[in-house]
């Protein structure tokens, strides 16, 4: 898209946009709240309290939210002995989520709409803190996997949000394949960019990354006043104009 791009709930001049994953596209930080709750219970003995979930670990990556929670509860010392029972926590994490999903992927249907109505208008990208396996399971069985022309997983960054570093990689990969309107200089710039984000960290990751954000389904209040807008739910109706 070379013009002056689209509005998207009020936020002019979008020329791509990103999604997140869990909590945007899908409906279903309740399923992952429930499967962190059992894989912890049964590897570690712990409750997962759900505001503790939703208000503290919600929008970071596995890795992120499998240390915070051994940081608060195993006495060991961080080294080898740790980081694998870390990764095994996220392996029986990863299976047991992707048992529940594949038979009926938890895509927002709004979600799903505004996808299919942006597809080919703006470039499109997901960036997320989950596994590549994961999304590609669900937005394949949605219908979705086509629309994307880029996905950045976890396996993709080093640091996970609130760090901007998942948005700017997206930015990266979708900027290769943008037509550039002057002929000079990057095909997208990050205010060229709308975030579609459901939590704090995301929001705040958008914002470290100099792109604008439209909040949607969010899991907190908290820092919401930093998204460019916030909305109840995603949807075509948010893209105006023809």
């Amino acid at each position: 898209m070379t013009g002056p791009g689209l509005t998207i709930a009020g936020l002019p001049g979008v020329r791509a946009a990103i999604f997140d994953f869990n909590g945007t596209i899908t409906d279903d930080e309740e399923l992952q709240y429930e499967v962190y709750a059992e894989i912890l219970a049964e590897h570690l003995g712990v409750v997962l309290e759900r505001d503790t979930y939703f208000t503290d670990l919600a929008g970071r990556s596995d890795p992120a939210i499998v240390t915070a929670v051994l940081e608060r509860c195993d006495p060991a010392p961080a080294g080898p002995a740790r980081d694998a029972l870390a990764a095994r926590i996220i392996e029986a994490r990863v299976r047991r989520y992707a048992e529940r999903v594949q038979d009926a992927p938890p895509v927002r249907p709004g979600a799903a709409a505004l996808i299919r109505a942006l597809a080919g208008r703006v470039p499109l990208a997901v960036g997320t803190g989950a596994f590549r396996a994961e999304v590609d399971l669900v937005l394949s069985a949605a219908g979705l996997a086509g629309a994307f022309d880029a996905i950045v997983t976890v396996e993709d960054v080093r640091a996970g949000k609130p760090d901007p570093e998942t948005f700017l990689r997206a930015l990266d990969l979708l900027s290769r394949q943008a037509p550039t309107p002057s002929g000079r200089g990057p095909a997208l710039r990050p205010a060229d960019v709308v975030v579609f984000e459901d939590s704090p960290f995301g929001i705040e990751a958008a914002r470290a990354a100099g792109m604008r954000c439209v909040a949607a389904h969010l899991t907190s209040e908290a820092g919401a006043e930093a998204a460019g807008a916030v909305v109840g739910a995603l949807g075509p109706e948010l893209l105006a104009g023809p």
